[in-house]
Protein backbone atom coordinates (compact mmCIF):
# COMPACT_ATOMS: atom_id res chain seq x y z
CA UNK A 1 0.00 0.00 0.00
CA UNK A 2 0.94 3.97 0.57
CA UNK A 3 0.55 7.22 -1.85
CA UNK A 4 1.04 6.54 -5.12
CA UNK A 5 4.37 8.68 -4.99
CA UNK A 6 5.73 5.23 -3.62
CA UNK A 7 5.33 3.55 -7.22
CA UNK A 8 7.16 6.32 -9.20
CA UNK A 9 10.28 6.00 -5.81
CA UNK A 10 10.57 2.27 -6.55
CA UNK A 11 11.27 3.02 -10.77
CA UNK A 12 13.64 6.35 -9.24
CA UNK A 13 15.34 3.80 -7.23
CA UNK A 14 15.68 1.05 -9.14
CA UNK A 15 17.09 2.69 -12.18
CA UNK A 16 19.57 4.64 -10.31
CA UNK A 17 22.60 6.07 -11.20
CA UNK A 18 20.76 6.54 -14.15
CA UNK A 19 17.35 7.85 -13.20
CA UNK A 20 18.78 10.87 -12.21
CA UNK A 21 18.39 11.79 -15.96
CA UNK A 22 14.64 10.70 -16.43
CA UNK A 23 13.18 14.17 -16.71
CA UNK A 24 15.88 15.42 -19.08
CA UNK A 25 14.96 12.26 -21.24
CA UNK A 26 11.64 12.43 -20.99
CA UNK A 27 11.25 16.26 -22.34
CA UNK A 28 13.87 15.02 -25.48
CA UNK A 29 11.07 11.92 -25.50
CA UNK A 30 8.28 14.74 -26.05
CA UNK A 31 10.24 17.05 -27.88
CA UNK A 32 10.26 13.99 -30.60
CA UNK A 33 7.11 12.69 -29.75
CA UNK A 34 6.52 12.38 -33.89
CA UNK A 35 9.15 9.69 -33.39
CA UNK A 36 6.80 6.33 -33.20
CA UNK A 37 9.66 4.35 -31.13
CA UNK A 38 9.94 7.07 -28.45
CA UNK A 39 6.75 8.05 -28.37
CA UNK A 40 5.69 3.88 -27.75
CA UNK A 41 8.19 3.90 -25.18
CA UNK A 42 7.14 6.88 -23.53
CA UNK A 43 3.53 5.95 -23.82
CA UNK A 44 4.23 2.42 -22.43
CA UNK A 45 6.46 3.60 -19.48
CA UNK A 46 3.43 6.43 -18.12
CA UNK A 47 0.29 3.77 -18.58
CA UNK A 48 2.12 0.84 -16.56
CA UNK A 49 3.50 2.96 -14.06
CA UNK A 50 0.69 5.27 -13.81
CA UNK A 51 -1.66 1.55 -13.45
CA UNK A 52 0.35 0.17 -10.45
CA UNK A 53 0.36 4.09 -9.00
CA UNK A 54 -3.49 3.43 -8.21
CA UNK A 55 -3.43 0.51 -7.76
CA UNK A 56 -4.08 -0.81 -3.98
CA UNK A 57 -0.90 -3.17 -3.77
CA UNK A 58 2.48 -1.27 -4.58
CA UNK A 59 5.36 -3.72 -4.63
CA UNK A 60 8.90 -2.88 -5.98
CA UNK A 61 8.78 -5.63 -8.67
CA UNK A 62 5.57 -4.66 -9.99
CA UNK A 63 6.91 -1.86 -12.13
CA UNK A 64 10.30 -3.80 -12.94
CA UNK A 65 8.96 -4.31 -16.70
CA UNK A 66 9.08 -0.22 -17.03
CA UNK A 67 12.74 -0.37 -16.38
CA UNK A 68 13.78 -1.12 -20.06
CA UNK A 69 11.50 1.33 -22.00
CA UNK A 70 12.84 4.01 -19.66
CA UNK A 71 16.17 3.02 -19.91
CA UNK A 72 16.23 3.42 -23.79
CA UNK A 73 15.21 6.81 -23.55
CA UNK A 74 17.54 7.82 -20.73
CA UNK A 75 20.51 6.07 -23.31
CA UNK A 76 18.71 7.77 -26.07
CA UNK A 77 19.07 11.23 -24.42
CA UNK A 78 22.24 10.56 -23.24
CA UNK A 79 23.46 9.94 -26.58
CA UNK A 80 22.04 12.46 -28.56
CA UNK A 81 22.57 15.40 -25.90
CA UNK A 82 25.22 17.45 -25.53
CA UNK A 83 26.71 18.80 -22.38
CA UNK A 84 24.23 20.83 -20.27
CA UNK A 85 24.05 22.44 -16.67
CA UNK A 86 21.06 20.06 -16.42
CA UNK A 87 23.28 17.33 -16.07
CA UNK A 88 25.61 19.03 -12.87
CA UNK A 89 22.64 19.11 -11.13
CA UNK A 90 21.44 16.21 -11.76
CA UNK A 91 25.28 14.38 -11.09
CA UNK A 92 24.50 16.45 -7.98
CA UNK A 93 21.44 15.50 -6.85
CA UNK A 94 22.71 11.83 -7.36
CA UNK A 95 25.61 12.34 -4.65
CA UNK A 96 23.19 13.99 -1.86
CA UNK A 97 20.99 10.88 -2.63
CA UNK A 98 23.90 8.60 -2.16
CA UNK A 99 24.89 9.99 1.25
CA UNK A 100 20.90 10.14 2.22
CA UNK A 101 21.14 6.96 1.55
CA UNK A 102 23.55 6.03 3.41
CA UNK A 103 23.11 7.44 6.34
CA UNK A 104 19.63 6.41 6.29
CA UNK A 105 20.30 2.48 6.07
CA UNK A 106 23.10 3.14 8.85
CA UNK A 107 20.73 4.50 11.29
CA UNK A 108 17.55 2.56 10.22
CA UNK A 109 19.89 -0.99 10.72
CA UNK A 110 21.36 0.91 13.53
CA UNK A 111 17.76 1.03 15.35
CA UNK A 112 16.72 -2.63 14.24
CA UNK A 113 17.92 -4.88 16.84
CA UNK A 114 18.21 -8.52 14.70
CA UNK A 115 20.70 -6.64 12.67
CA UNK A 116 22.14 -3.60 14.52
CA UNK A 117 25.35 -5.19 14.23
CA UNK A 118 25.35 -4.48 10.52
CA UNK A 119 24.59 -1.00 10.30
CA UNK A 120 28.26 -0.52 8.69
CA UNK A 121 26.87 -2.05 5.94
CA UNK A 122 24.93 1.20 4.93
CA UNK A 123 27.45 3.36 4.67
CA UNK A 124 28.76 0.90 1.59
CA UNK A 125 26.59 3.57 -0.26
CA UNK A 126 29.46 6.25 0.33
CA UNK A 127 30.85 4.26 -2.77
CA UNK A 128 28.53 5.31 -4.77
CA UNK A 129 29.13 8.99 -3.93
CA UNK A 130 32.96 8.54 -4.74
CA UNK A 131 31.59 7.24 -8.01
CA UNK A 132 29.29 10.39 -8.46
CA UNK A 133 32.41 12.55 -7.79
CA UNK A 134 34.14 10.89 -10.09
CA UNK A 135 31.12 10.95 -12.61
CA UNK A 136 30.79 14.84 -12.01
CA UNK A 137 34.79 15.29 -12.90
CA UNK A 138 33.66 13.70 -16.26
CA UNK A 139 30.21 15.51 -16.88
CA UNK A 140 31.74 17.66 -20.07
CA UNK A 141 32.78 13.80 -21.32
CA UNK A 142 29.61 11.99 -21.72
CA UNK A 143 31.28 8.69 -22.42
CA UNK A 144 33.49 8.69 -19.55
CA UNK A 145 30.74 10.21 -17.32
CA UNK A 146 28.29 7.24 -18.61
CA UNK A 147 31.29 4.67 -17.92
CA UNK A 148 32.33 5.76 -14.72
CA UNK A 149 28.77 5.50 -13.65
CA UNK A 150 27.65 2.00 -15.14
CA UNK A 151 30.93 1.12 -14.26
CA UNK A 152 30.71 1.75 -10.37
CA UNK A 153 26.94 1.26 -10.02
CA UNK A 154 27.64 -2.68 -11.91
CA UNK A 155 30.90 -3.25 -9.04
CA UNK A 156 28.56 -2.36 -6.07
CA UNK A 157 25.57 -4.30 -7.08
CA UNK A 158 27.67 -6.94 -7.42
CA UNK A 159 29.13 -6.18 -3.66
CA UNK A 160 25.97 -5.07 -2.22
CA UNK A 161 24.17 -7.89 -3.53
CA UNK A 162 26.45 -10.92 -3.10
CA UNK A 163 28.60 -9.79 -0.07
CA UNK A 164 27.10 -7.04 2.01
CA UNK A 165 23.45 -8.02 1.60
CA UNK A 166 23.08 -11.68 2.35
CA UNK A 167 24.27 -11.59 6.11
CA UNK A 168 21.11 -8.96 6.43
CA UNK A 169 18.84 -10.71 4.77
CA UNK A 170 20.09 -14.77 7.08
CA UNK A 171 18.42 -12.70 10.23
CA UNK A 172 15.26 -12.01 8.51
CA UNK A 173 12.27 -14.24 10.61
CA UNK A 174 11.38 -16.23 7.63
CA UNK A 175 15.44 -17.56 7.49
CA UNK A 176 15.91 -18.25 10.67
CA UNK A 177 12.45 -19.91 11.22
CA UNK A 178 12.45 -21.91 8.31
CA UNK A 179 15.61 -24.84 9.90
CA UNK A 180 12.48 -25.26 12.86
CA UNK A 181 9.94 -26.62 10.61
CA UNK A 182 9.10 -29.01 7.48
CA UNK A 183 8.16 -27.10 4.59
CA UNK A 184 5.94 -30.30 3.73
CA UNK A 185 3.93 -30.03 6.68
CA UNK A 186 3.31 -25.76 7.17
CA UNK A 187 0.06 -24.03 7.10
CA UNK A 188 -0.73 -20.74 8.29
CA UNK A 189 -3.11 -19.55 10.38
CA UNK A 190 -5.07 -15.58 9.63
CA UNK A 191 -2.10 -14.03 8.36
CA UNK A 192 1.50 -14.86 7.94
CA UNK A 193 4.85 -13.25 6.35
CA UNK A 194 4.19 -13.90 2.40
CA UNK A 195 8.28 -14.45 1.81
CA UNK A 196 7.39 -18.15 3.69
CA UNK A 197 5.81 -18.69 0.43
CA UNK A 198 8.77 -17.59 -1.68
CA UNK A 199 10.93 -20.17 0.77
CA UNK A 200 8.56 -22.72 0.96
CA UNK A 201 7.61 -23.11 -2.90
CA UNK A 202 4.47 -24.65 -2.36
CA UNK A 203 0.81 -23.67 -1.55
CA UNK A 204 0.68 -22.74 1.97
CA UNK A 205 -3.11 -23.98 2.95
CA UNK A 206 -4.98 -21.15 5.39
CA UNK A 207 -6.48 -23.37 8.81
CA UNK A 208 -9.11 -22.24 11.09
CA UNK A 209 -9.82 -25.46 12.80
CA UNK A 210 -6.80 -26.30 14.89
CA UNK A 211 -8.08 -29.38 16.26
CA UNK A 212 -8.22 -31.20 12.74
CA UNK A 213 -4.88 -30.53 11.85
CA UNK A 214 -2.53 -33.81 12.46
CA UNK A 215 0.48 -34.12 14.75
CA UNK A 216 3.44 -32.41 14.24
CA UNK A 217 2.14 -29.95 11.61
CA UNK A 218 3.78 -26.35 11.72
CA UNK A 219 1.48 -23.18 12.03
CA UNK A 220 2.68 -20.05 10.66
CA UNK A 221 0.92 -16.74 11.77
CA UNK A 222 1.06 -13.09 13.53
CA UNK A 223 2.18 -13.18 17.24
CA UNK A 224 -0.97 -10.97 17.46
CA UNK A 225 -3.14 -14.21 16.98
CA UNK A 226 -1.31 -16.07 19.91
CA UNK A 227 -4.34 -14.89 22.55
CA UNK A 228 -6.60 -16.99 20.12
CA UNK A 229 -4.63 -20.16 20.34
CA UNK A 230 -3.99 -19.99 23.89
CA UNK A 231 -6.37 -22.46 24.48
CA UNK A 232 -5.05 -25.19 22.36
CA UNK A 233 -2.79 -27.46 24.62
CA UNK A 234 -1.16 -29.03 22.29
CA UNK A 235 0.78 -26.64 20.50
CA UNK A 236 4.28 -25.29 21.25
CA UNK A 237 5.24 -22.09 20.32
CA UNK A 238 8.83 -22.57 18.45
CA UNK A 239 9.86 -19.31 17.16
CA UNK A 240 8.46 -15.22 17.77
CA UNK A 241 11.09 -12.57 15.99
CA UNK A 242 9.46 -9.15 14.95
CA UNK A 243 10.35 -8.62 10.89
CA UNK A 244 12.89 -6.74 9.65
CA UNK A 245 11.87 -2.73 9.08
CA UNK A 246 7.89 -3.44 10.33
CA UNK A 247 6.16 -3.46 13.50
CA UNK A 248 4.98 -7.47 12.66
CA UNK A 249 5.70 -10.14 14.28
CA UNK A 250 6.13 -13.23 13.08
CA UNK A 251 5.25 -16.40 14.88
CA UNK A 252 5.88 -20.38 14.20
CA UNK A 253 3.92 -23.01 16.58
CA UNK A 254 3.86 -26.82 15.94
CA UNK A 255 1.30 -29.03 16.99
CA UNK A 256 2.21 -32.03 19.23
Amino acid sequence: GGIFLITFLFVFLGLLPFSVFVIQALKKALKEKYNEPLLFLLVFASVYIGFFAVSSTKLPNYTVPSYPPLAVLIGYYLINSKYSKSQTYSLLAFILITILLAVGTYFGLKNEPAVSDLAYTGLSFLFLTAVGILALIFVKNTKRMIFTLFTGSFIFNLLFFYVLFPPIDKKNPVMQSLKLINKNKVVYYKNFNPAFAFYIKTPIKKVKNIENLPVKTYIITRKKYLKELKHYKNLKILFIQKDLFEKKYTAVLKKQ
